[in-house]
């Protein structure tokens, strides 16, 4: 291959973005309805000796019913999900590598829906473990999505596999907590979110060259500010894309004039 001399332009990654748009659309007013809440779901009790933890080791978890739920190294749990009218590309998680405890499991469903905190609002959005002071039934995952109808989380899966090792799945006492293959079966909601949102999307590029898409959902959260979340459905580093999700949230604010501050 012949390369003219000056004509080669070496890779950069993205470093800035500018976005234009309004994020004034729908409500009765031309302005989107103030969010307060995002949605909640609580999946059914899990327990070890007593009400599982987030040190819990997977391989020890049962049913309320005390049914071994016989989870063993290299056995994988798909997590997969809708948010807002967008569905989740799902994501596996293999005991014993990705991680080994309820814990573990816990941070990587948080991660797969995206659900970052958000200092606008007052409760504790993400995928919790409840306890005894938390207002919920010990024992229990607890998954509140951002605020916002475009940040929802619904549709929620969590399907078991065997690896086939010395113990076989117990696919009954499985299901009872997370339900079947089939959207929010296992999970009880307790809250609905509200508010509208804007949604938008961006490509950027790493120092390879690689593109990466960035989601963009914007929701008010006062009468002169809006909560974003930027979600990139790959934790990617450079030349790869990856198999988690990186995302974050940030504050935009304006004056009475409707001025950015």
């Amino acid at each position: 291959i012949t390369i003219p001399n000056g004509s080669l332009t070496i890779a950069s990654a993205t470093t800035t973005l500018t976005l234009e748009g309004n994020v004034n659309s729908g409500g009765d007013d031309g302005v989107p309805s103030v969010a307060y809440s995002g949605l909640m779901y609580s999946s059914s009790t899990i327990i070890d000796a007593n009400r599982a933890t987030a040190s819990t080791a997977l391989t020890s978890l049962y049913d309320a019913n005390g049914n071994a739920l016989n989870l063993e190294s290299g056995d994988t749990l798909t997590v997969g999900a809708t948010k807002g009218a967008g569905t989740i590309t799902t994501r596996t998680f293999t005991v014993g590598t990705t991680g080994t405890t309820l814990g573990d499991f816990r941070e990587f469903i948080q991660h797969t829906f995206g659900i970052v905190a958000d200092s606008n609002t007052s409760y504790n959005e993400g995928v919790a473990l409840s306890g005894v002071s938390s207002g919920q039934t010990a024992g229990r995952l607890i998954v509140t999505s951002n605020i916002g109808d475009a940040n929802a989380i619904t549709e929620i899966t969590i399907s078991g596999t065997d690896a086939g090792g010395s113990s076989t799945l117990n696919t009954t006492a499985f299901q009872s907590i997370f339900g079947p293959d089939v959207g929010n079966n296992g999970f009880t909601q307790s809250q609905a979110a509200d508010g509208e949102s804007a949604f938008s999307q961006m490509t950027v590029y790493d120092s390879t060259g690689l593109s990466h898409t960035v989601d963009l959902i914007f929701s008010r959260a006062s009468a002169s500010t809006y909560s974003f979340f930027a979600i990139a459905n790959d934790n990617f580093s450079a030349g790869s894309r990856g198999t988690s999700v990186r995302s974050t949230a940030g504050t935009l604010s304006f004056s009475s004039s409707g001025a950015f501050t």
